[in-house]
């Protein structure tokens, strides 16, 4: 049987289902059990983070442990304060599991350690407090989990509704009150027991959401860059890709570097550039469209209607076919130009050395 084969022994005390598992086991590295598979040969500091990685002035995330010297110095010049928590994490508008660690100062704001109960819209969606179980008692499920119920109510698609690793109670689509996914097979979604709006805030305590959407910056220049402008840039790419230009992970992150970016001066005009770009890219993909480019593409619709142009005019303005006849009218121009300038040069040379005729 499959079951006699696999504990079989090729040597004494290694089975086959130890040969190539990854573990090196000095009883199976002998040539009856093939050297154990090459699991011996070498051996990684951590799982993913190959031989010759660390230290090689590039950020490997899997070598990012203290086993292997946070990846030598490439990601930081100082040791890692987690397992998995990268630098850029911290304060980067995320709660990451690896990062929401004493270690690593609660990973910053952005789990909101430390909030208090105050809160202040009648559905409680700006409520970042740390209530954790519902109204019968039930344990919340963590919000990067999908264990045991498997949802879509994550921080890439309601990136402003302060989930990610953590438990907490929130209300990010909308429903009566606070809610949560309950760590109960029974139980997939109960509402939380947060008090009424303002009764937990002290006085002129304004709530931590609204807080938070007034200081968070557009770009911090860590390495690599971090902030909303940096992962509005990474989410969209350069614009040639369909599956980039056209998720729901770009126009979040569009929504959120719209809601800081706007008035920040240093980064607004880069921040402008860049988002034109990509709803030009949007419209050429015909990517359905989002909240951060609704003017966008209201005034596309608009020119469609009126007959001027629209949908059709920007995508052949972005065609090769546009670029084509720009660059021919500009050669043609030229050409005009430089005829033009023979002309006068012969006509001016004409009056210069023609014979007058009171000399004839």
């Amino acid at each position: 049987s499959t079951q006699g084969i696999i504990n079989d022994e090729c040597a004494k005390g290694c089975k086959q289902d130890m040969i190539a598992d990854g573990v090196c086991q000095q009883e199976c590295k002998v040539s009856a059990c093939y050297d154990d598979g090459g699991d011996c040969d070498k051996q990684n500091c951590a799982p993913g983070c190959d031989e010759g990685w660390v230290g090689d002035e590039y950020c490997d995330e899997a070598c990012f442990v203290e086993a292997c010297k946070w990846d030598g110095g490439d990601c930081s010049e100082n040791s890692g304060c987690n397992t998995g928590c990268l630098p850029e994490y911290i304060n980067d508008g995320e709660c990451d599991t690896e990062c929401n660690v004493a270690a690593c100062q609660w990973d910053g704001e952005d789990c909101f350690h430390g909030a208090s109960e105050c809160y202040g819209e009648s559905d409680g969606s700006d409520y970042r407090g740390v209530k954790n179980t519902t109204k019968s008692g039930k344990e919340c499920q963590a919000w990067d989990s999908q264990f045991p119920h498997q949802h879509t109510r994550t921080h890439l698609n309601y990136p402003e509704s302060g989930l990610g690793g953590h438990n907490h109670c929130r209300n990010p689509d909308g429903e009566a009150g606070p809610w949560c996914y309950t760590t109960d097979m029974e139980t997939r979604v109960e509402l939380c027991n947060v008090g009424q709006p303002w009764q937990h805030c002290k006085q002129n305590e304004i709530p931590r959401a609204a807080q938070m959407a007034g200081g968070i910056k557009c770009l911090t220049p860590t390495t690599p860059p971090s902030g909303p402008l940096a992962r509005f840039e990474a989410s969209c790419g350069n614009g040639e890709s369909y599956a980039d230009v056209c998720s729901r992970a770009c126009c979040n992150a569009a929504k959120a570097a719209a809601a800081c970016c706007g008035n920040d001066e240093e980064f607004q005009g880069r921040h402008q550039d860049y988002k034109m770009k990509i709803a030009f890219s949007m419209l050429k993909h015909d990517c359905q469209s989002c909240e951060a480019f609704g003017d966008f593409f209201s005034n596309v619709h608009m020119l469609d209607a009126t007959g001027l142009g629209g949908r059709a005019m920007y995508r052949f303005v972005d065609s090769w076919g546009f670029k084509v006849l720009v660059a021919a009218f500009i050669i043609m121009l030229l050409l005009l130009c430089v005829i033009a300038a023979s002309i006068a040069r012969y006509v001016y040379q004409r009056r210069q050395y023609s014979i007058p005729d009171a000399a004839v």
